[in-house]
């Protein structure tokens, strides 16, 4: 009889859990990163910004302005707060070094689908992403190609983007400073 009872419990247990849920939430205006795949949209940057997520050097630019702007390259998980498209790439390990100089080649094949218990996306990977007028995530797309470039050192790092979505592309050039006292980086 123990174990019986004990077997309708697990069961009727099992039956309230969603096999699709990572548990991520999305409350607190973070996203729940959905497998929705948008088409690419072309847009014009106003801000950029370079954060650190999970040991990694996070790069995000927006065309949206204001804090959240700023601070949503050091975790995938924020949501823009508004409407706007956002290309959020991961740039490499963080190592000692505000500026991480050198070539980040972008590679194919990236899931779309993001870990809730990391802030940062995989390492080599960038995205684009779309968000409602309530801020909420539309849907995501991984570049298909595409290389991040980064010279400069403590005080201003240079960045020459050139990604692909399926033929799409999308290049910006722009330098950050303050590397030593912000954290993010961020241009608006």
């Amino acid at each position: 009889m123990k174990r019986f009872l004990f077997l309708s419990a697990v069961l009727s247990l099992s039956a309230c859990v969603n096999p699709n849920d990572d548990g991520g939430g999305g409350g607190g205006g973070g996203v729940d990163a959905p497998t929705t795949t948008v088409d690419y949209q072309p847009f014009t940057a106003r801000t950029r910004s370079l954060g650190h997520a999970d040991g990694y050097f996070q790069l995000s630019t927006t065309d949206t302005v204001g804090p959240i702007a700023c601070g949503v390259a050091q975790d995938h998980r924020s949501a823009l707060g508004t409407s706007g498209h956002q290309i959020i790439a991961n740039v490499g390990f963080s190592s000692g070094v505000p500026c991480p100089t050198g070539t980040h080649t972008v590679r194919s094949g990236c899931s779309t689908s993001f870990p809730s218990f990391s802030a940062s996306v995989d390492e080599g990977c960038a995205y684009y992403r779309r968000f409602n007028a309530q801020g909420q995530l539309l849907g995501t797309v991984a570049a298909t190609a595409g290389a991040i470039s980064v010279t400069g050192d403590d005080l201003a790092c240079m960045f020459t983007v050139n990604l692909s979505f399926s033929g799409e592309a999308y290049t910006d050039t722009f330098t950050l400073t303050n590397g030593l006292v912000a954290d993010p980086w961020c241009k608006q």
